[in-house]
């Protein structure tokens, strides 16, 4: 790995959008210090517990927009406050694990990578999975600004027009509730899944960051493709994940793959549904 002698400091923004996260915003503000530059704090809605003056605490630049019930339409906005030449992208329930501490500053000094995936294990009951697919996770989290793309819906993640490189340093996630109970699934996974459908059927209007020509974004394309030809896209998908999971060991794995793997395909039905009913009006 090579490093841009020009550039040997690059300056460094933390991103995150967050809902009333003051159980665990401290502790993810806290493993940024000393890493980053400067922190963004987007809050979906106006605040209802004390999120914001959280933030605040570590120095925040702090923002409440329109409520939308998720973050992923407000990472662009997120992304242009920012005046670092890289952007880290993390969640109120994540934080830096030690190394991640140690190696960020590092990695963002290469001049021939331009965004990088951390190890990100799934956190099942007090635990992270320690084998089947879920255990093998990364997530693509650290970018250089100039090459940073999104499409602002639900369930869209960041991207990069450059270069990226998976780096087996943990991504700490430990969210306080189980993420794939029923409840979870009831209360959470369907408002997603309607959501995420709602923002591909009005796909034009949503918000974007870094992209000058939808017409030739690939990720804009997948999702035309989606919206075109959503029992084919379903049928893909569950191809997809049955696929990985079956590919790193599932029947060898313990039962919270399982229960993960079929939430997976009933968020996927969920959404393939919405897309495929008539909506009369924008949700």
């Amino acid at each position: 790995m090579t490093f841009d002698s020009q550039s040997a400091k690059p300056k460094l923004s933390a991103c995150l959008v967050i809902k009333t996260e003051e159980l665990v915003l401290r502790r993810c503000l806290e493993s940024l210090r000393g890493v980053v530059d400067e922190i963004v704090v987007v809050h979906d809605g106006p605040p209802a517990d004390r999120s914001i003056d959280i933030a605040k605490e570590f120095g925040a630049k702090t923002f409440v927009r329109n409520f939308v019930g998720e973050a992923e339409p407000h990472r662009p906005f997120s992304f242009e406050q920012a005046t670092g030449d890289w952007i880290l992208q993390i969640d109120a329930d994540e934080f830096l694990s030690a190394e991640a501490r140690e190696s960020i500053p590092e990695l963002v000094k290469a001049s021939e990578v331009d965004a990088y995936s951390l190890w990100w294990p799934l956190f099942y009951k007090g635990h992270y999975l320690a084998s089947g697919h879920y255990s093998k996770l990364y997530k693509q989290c650290l970018f250089r600004k100039s090459k940073l793309y999104m499409v602002g819906i639900v369930h869209e993640f960041p991207r990069t027009y450059g270069i990226s490189k998976d780096i087996k340093v943990l991504l700490e996630h430990r969210h306080l509730y189980d993420n794939w109970s029923l409840k979870t699934i009831k209360d959470k996974w369907l408002k997603w899944a309607k959501l995420q459908a709602s923002g591909t059927k009005y796909l034009e209007e949503a918000s974007v960051y870094n992209i000058t020509s939808v017409r030739n974004n690939a990720a804009f394309s997948a999702l035309k493709i989606k919206r075109s030809y959503p029992l084919v896209s379903l049928i893909v998908e569950i191809t997809r994940i049955v696929g990985i999971n079956v590919r790193d060991g599932l029947f060898w794995s313990d039962l919270a793959n399982w229960k993960i793997m079929f939430s997976d395909l009933l968020n996927s039905l969920f959404l393939h549904w919405y897309l495929i009913i008539p909506s009369q009006t924008r949700s």
